[in-house]
C-alpha cells in the first residue's frame, strides 16, 4: 500500500507585506514552485522526505538539500545523484501541475509554514498520474496527530478532494496532509494541486487568536488577567486591572481591589492599605510590626504585650491608661502620690508630706527628698509646720 503524505507545518514565520508572499494570505503549491532557487524553497513552502521510515512525526522529516536537474522534468527537489538521473523520493511542478513521488524506503513530503495565527481554507486535489503499474496511494490530512481527512486512491482511480475548510491554526501548530509507499512504489507519481488561503485572526500577532485573546489589539502572549473572572480583559489592555472601579492611573493598589482607596499609613507613600505591607514605612513589615500604623523602628514593648509602646495606650501594663497614669512607664496600679504633685511615688524623686496627719502612724517613714528620710515622726511634723524648711536630715 502507498500513502501520499502532505505536511503543512505551521512554524509561525513572518510574512513581509508587499513581498511575493505578502499579506494577502493566498498560497499555491504549483504557482509558487517556480519561485524557488536551487537551494531555497519559495516563501512558506518546504520540500521534505523520510529515510527508512513511514513515520509522520515531524522529527523524522528531512529537508531535501537542494534542487537537481532531472531529465524530462527540469529542476526537482530530490536527493543527490548523477545529473539527469531520476531518484526517489522527489517533488516537482510544472506550470500547471505538481507531483510527489515517494521512494521504496521513505515518504515524499510537501510542507507549508503558516506565517500567522488565523483561519485556513485548505483546498486541493490529489490523484494517480501513472496508471501503468502500482497499487495506488493513500493520504491523510492531519493536525499534529489528529486526522482531519484522508482516503485511498486506487491505481487509475478517481482523484480525490483534499479539503479542510475553516481550519483554525495557530503559529507553531502543525498540520499534515499525508502520503507514503507501502511495499511497491512503482508508478507512484501522485499529482497534487493545492491552494491555501489564510485569514489573519490574530491582529496583534501575539500567537493568540482574536476570538480568545484577552487583548486582541495589544500583544499579550501570556494572557495575564489578574482580576480573573471579574472581566475578560487582559492586564495589558485593562485600564482597571483589579476591577475595583478605580482606574489604574489613580488606583493606589492597582493589583488588589480596594474601592475605598484607604491609606491610613502615617508615612508619606502612595500605596493603599490593601497592598501596603509596611503601612507606617518604618522598615518593619506589618505582619511583624507591633505598631503597624505607627512608625517605631525600635519595636520597643515595655510590658511585653506585643503592642509596641508607640501605639500602646497603657505601655507599662498596670491597667491605668497612659493619659491618666502618673507613672506611665512604671507599673503602679495604686497610683500613689503622697505629695499630690501629679508624679507617682514610684518614680517621684521627692516624696514629702503635705500635712502633719500624713506623718502619723509611721507615715513619716514613707517620705524622702531623694537622698534623706525623716528620723522620726517629730521631724516630719516639723517639716510641715515650718513650711518645708526643716528638710529630712537623714537616717
Amino acid at each position: 500500500m502507498k500513502r501520499l503524505v502532505l505536511f503543512l507545518v505551521l512554524l509561525g514565520r513572518a510574512v513581509v507585506p508587499g513581498s511575493a508572499f505578502g499579506a494577502s494570505g493566498a498560497y499555491d503549491f504549483v504557482a509558487d514552485f517556480g519561485r524557488a532557487d536551487s537551494a531555497n524553497p519559495p516563501g512558506p513552502w518546504s520540500y521534505l522526505h523520510t529515510v527508512n521510515t513511514w513515520s509522520t512525526d515531524p522529527a523524522d522529516l528531512v529537508p531535501f538539500p537542494t534542487q537537481f536537474p532531472v531529465d524530462g522534468l527540469g529542476n526537482a527537489w530530490t536527493t543527490a545523484g548523477p545529473e539527469g538521473e531520476i531518484r526517489f523520493p522527489l517533488i516537482f511542478a510544472n506550470s500547471t501541475t505538481g507531483t510527489l513521488h515517494p521512494a521504496n524506503d521513505g515518504l515524499a513530503v510537501l510542507g507549508w509554514a503558516a506565517p500567522f495565527t488565523g483561519t485556513a481554507q485548505v483546498a486541493g486535489v490529489a490523484g494517480d498520474s501513472d496508471t501503468r503499474c502500482g497499487n495506488g496511494v493513500s493520504w491523510s490530512l492531519n493536525r499534529e496527530r489528529q486526522v482531519l481527512a484522508g482516503g485511498r486512491i486506487e491505481n487509475g482511480g478517481l482523484s480525490q478532494p483534499v479539503l479542510a475548510p475553516d481550519l483554525a491554526v495557530a503559529a507553531g501548530e502543525t498540520l499534515y496532509l499525508v502520503v507514503d509507499p507501502i511495499g511497491e512504489f512503482s508508478c507512484d507519481s501522485t499529482v497534487l494541486d493545492l491552494k491555501i488561503a489564510l485569514t489573519n485572526d490574530d491582529a496583534d500577532n501575539d500567537g493568540v487568536a482574536d476570538a480568545t485573546d484577552t487583548c486582541p489589539s495589544v500583544s499579550n502572549p501570556g494572557q495575564e488577567n489578574r482580576d480573573g473572572t471579574a472581566d475578560t480583559q487582559g492586564d495589558a489592555c485593562d485600564t482597571d486591572a483589579d476591577n475595583d472601579g478605580i482606574g489604574d492611573l489613580g488606583d493606589n493598589c492597582r493589583d488588589v481591589p480596594n474601592p475605598d482607596q484607604a491609606n491610613t499609613g502615617v508615612a508619606p507613600d502612595d500605596l493603599g492599605d490593601a497592598c501596603d505591607d509596611d503601612a507606617d514605612n518604618d522598615a518593619v513589615v506589618d505582619s511583624r510590626d507591633n505598631c503597624p500604623n505607627v512608625a517605631n523602628i525600635s519595636q520597643a514593648d515595655l510590658d511585653a504585650d506585643r503592642v509596641g509602646d508607640a501605639c500602646d495606650g497603657d505601655r507599662d501594663g498596670d491597667g491605668v491608661a497612659d493619659a491618666q497614669d502618673n507613672a506611665p512607664d512604671t507599673p503602679n496600679a495604686d497610683q500613689q502620690d503622697l505629695d499630690g504633685d501629679g508624679i507617682g511615688d514610684v518614680i517621684d524623686p521627692k516624696v514629702l508630706p503635705a500635712s502633719a496627719s500624713q506623718c502619723k502612724k509611721d507615715g513619716w517613714m514613707r517620705f524622702h527628698d531623694g537622698s534623706s528620710r525623716f528620723k522620726n515622726q517629730g521631724d516630719c511634723v516639723s517639716f510641715v509646720a515650718t513650711g518645708a524648711k526643716n528638710l529630712p536630715a537623714g537616717r
